[in-house]
């Protein structure tokens, strides 16, 4: 992240995904046939891309570059929080207390690491 931007950086990861996926996306295809696939799954997987994967990853870079991938790096660890969350509002789905329990642990795994960060630093 020291040569190169955060544009590039997910641009380049990017391509490395393509070119590793397309192969199976084409078995796939053939396979399985995609002719019954609505507009609503283009969309998503138009939304997935776009604001999942560009916008996202160029955000989380931009995150490395200014404070640097240790500090970074911590907070991938709720993306599947996030995710949950977002299934919950979104798509309706059901939480348990397995889900609240794991949540509960990486947040406040999170929070420890930042905490104990901030008061050693102090």
């Amino acid at each position: 992240m020291k040569t190169l931007s955060s544009l590039a950086a997910t641009t380049y990861a990017i391509w490395v995904g393509l070119i590793a996926l397309l192969p199976l996306a084409i078995w796939e295809q053939h396979s399985q046939g995609l002719s019954s696939t609505n507009y609503l799954t283009w969309l998503s997987l138009l939304y997935l891309g776009v604001l999942g994967t560009v916008v996202a990853f160029n955000w989380y870079y931009e995150g490395i570059q200014t404070i640097g991938a240790a500090k970074a790096s911590i907070f991938i660890n709720l993306v599947p929080v996030f995710a949950v969350i977002f299934g919950v509002i979104f798509l309706h789905e059901s939480i348990n207390s397995i889900l609240l329990v794991g949540g509960s642990l990486v947040i406040a795994g999170v929070s420890l690491v930042n905490y104990k960060r901030y008061t050693v630093n102090a």
